[in-house]
Parts: structure tokens; sequence; C-alpha cells
């Protein structure tokens, strides 16, 4: 078991040799204030009173002082207060610079003084002043009421010099029950816990990744293996299919394809059988011409028009193939010469789709 700090118990009441009476359970200021001091933050009570330690000017406007109201204060477990106005003697102001000074509660823990009282902080002066730190040591600390603006060669001050800082926070403030949660310690556990977050995740990726280079390497090998089978067989079939090729089956196969190219090549150049029928007009010229290839695969009719005289206008050639969805006009039109001679020939195709 180990002992703590605790209050309040009623202490046993004994005397020592010399009367003076002793208290068994008998606990320090220091012992309250830390107590006190972790519930409520630094600052007035002006919550409910607005006015608490409100810093005013002098009620006389050629008194060189000011005035604050009454009210109470909380300093590190300590409450300080007064229920009358206090005034408070300035000094003068700089000879050539403004300056600030602060009016503060001061909380003094030498034991000299052993107590909270008001006190004027006086500023540096400056052609820009600023307001005086406050001093917050072990021994010492100052929560700030007001700044007071101090023109050079002031001596008095009014209300306008007056700035109230009691709601700020990093100079006063009003006193409120702790609602901040120090969270250092859970910091703590939580960067250990991440650290260890890493270290394993680390530890982890460093097996997977083992694992994962072993997979992809058995995967490589069973395609590489796959691959060796697979050209083993296609090898082995082609030999099979080789043998299976005699001298007549390679000779049979050429004649195929010499035989597809001559067709093709007759086709190109015409140089295909048909046979054409031919009919005539009454004078016995001629009327149509009817080709058929050998393939039976197109028709061919040419018309032949005339002119007054007999001779050939045009020549109208229609191509009809057996396959496909169009055919095909060729029209043949003779320009002659005043003597009837043959001058020259336009040729002009046309495709029009079956019907």
């Amino acid at each position: 078991m180990q002992s703590m700090t605790a209050f309040p118990f009623t202490s046993v009441l004994t005397y020592d040799e010399h009367g003076w009476p002793q208290l068994d359970r008998g606990v320090t200021s220091e012992v309250l204030r830390n107590l006190l001091r972790s519930y409520y933050t630094n600052g007035v009570f002006g919550i409910a009173n607005s006015n608490c330690l409100q810093v005013m000017g002098p009620a006389d406007a050629s008194s060189a002082t000011v005035r604050v109201k009454p009210g109470v204060c909380f300093i590190n477990g300590a409450t300080g207060y007064t229920e009358e106005i206090k005034t408070l003697d300035l000094t003068a102001g700089d000879s050539s610079l403004p300056r600030i000074d602060t009016v503060v509660c001061r909380l003094n823990d030498n034991s000299d003084y052993r107590n909270i009282y008001l006190a004027i902080i006086l500023g540096t002066p400056a052609s820009t002043p600023t307001a005086p730190a406050l001093t917050q040591t072990d021994s010492v600390w100052e929560i700030g009421l007001a700044n007071i603006y101090r023109a050079a060669n002031s001596t008095v001050v009014t209300s306008a010099d007056i700035t109230d800082t009691r709601l700020d926070t990093s100079r006063c403030g009003y006193v409120t029950a702790i609602q901040e949660i120090d969270t250092e310690s859970l910091m703590q556990q939580l960067e250990s816990y991440y650290d260890e977050f890493c270290e394993q995740c680390e530890t982890d990726y460093t097996t997977s990744r083992a694992e994962y280079l072993e997979q992809c390497d058995q995967i490589l090998a069973d395609v590489q293996a796959f691959e060796t089978a697979a050209e083993a067989d296609i090898m082995e079939w082609f030999e099979h299919m080789k043998d299976q090729l005699s001298e007549d089956a390679a000779i049979h196969l050429q004649n195929e394809i010499d035989a597809e190219i001559e067709h093709e090549f007759k086709r190109f150049y015409a140089l295909v059988n048909r046979s054409t029928t031919l009919t005539r007009n009454t004078d016995g010229s001629l009327a149509t011409a009817t080709s058929e290839n050998e393939d039976e695969d197109v028709t061919c009719v040419s018309t032949f028009n005339r002119n007054a005289d007999g001779s050939i206008s045009s020549v109208v050639t229609v191509v009809t193939p057996d396959e496909g969805n169009f055919y095909y006009t060729e029209t043949a039109t003779f320009t002659r010469n005043a003597d009837g001679s043959l001058a020259s020939v336009a040729e002009a195709y046309t495709r029009s789709p079956k019907e």
C-alpha cells in the first residue's frame, strides 16, 4: 500500500511536551491550492459580474490615479478579493515618448508578501509602445486587468486611455471550470502505438513481398514449362502431318494452284471461251450481240444504234454478273466526219442496281 496526500479528514488532537496542540491530519495551503488549480482557470470571476475588478478612470479628472472596482480573482489556486473600490497612483508619463502601463493582480508567494494585491507595471517608452510583459514565475504570477496608454508628459488619464483586458485569456480571462484535456500522455501512447504499427507493417511487408516474389517466380516457371511442352506438341504434330503428305498429294495441290492462277489470268485478259448470239435488223444490219462465257456467270448484251444513213452512232453494252447486286453499262458514242468516216469514240461507264 502506498499513501497519498488527501483531505479533509478529522485530525486526532494531541499535545507535545510543551503543551502545544498537534493535529495528525492537518494540511498546508499548498495542498488546497494544488487541488483548486486543478479545478479552475486563472482570471477574474466576471461571468456573473461584468464589473468584477474593472479598471476605471479617476473620480476627479485632475487626479493622477485610476480606480479598480470590487471583485474576486483566482491565481494558481489562491483567491484574492476586495469589497471596495481601490485607487492606484499613476507615475507621470515619459518626457518625450508615450508608453503603455498595465494594471495587474499580482500573486506574490515570497515570504515577505504571501498575498494577492493590485499593482501597476510601467511600460517602456517608445514611438509605438507595447504593453509590458507579465511576470509569471513560481513565486510571482500576474494577470493583467487593463492597459493604460500614457501620452508623453501626461499626469492624468481618462477612460478613453484605458483598454480592458479582462476578457483576453492571454493576459487575464474569466475564471471557468477546466474543460481542456491534457493530451500529452495520450499522444505519447498514440505515437508508441503508431511506431509499433509501422514496425509491424514493415515486417509484414517484407514477409509478404518475399512470398509475392516467390509466387511470381513459380508462375513464370509454370508459363515457361507450358511453352516448352506446347512447342514440343506442335513440332510432333508437324512431323506427323508432314509424313501424311505423299508426293501425289503435293502434285495435286500444285495443279490446283496452277489452275486457279490460269483461270484468273484468262479472266483478266478476257481469254475465256464464250459464245455470242447476233440479231439483225430487217435490212440485215447488226442489231444486238449477246455473249455468255463458258462459266455462265456473266451475260453481255450489246445494242447497236444507227444513224439515218445506217452508220453506227453508238453501242450500248450491258454486263450483268450472276452474282452481286449491280449490273454495268458501257456506252460507246461514235462521232463522224462530214464524209461519214469515223472521227472519234467516247466511252462512258455506269453502275446500276439490279431490280
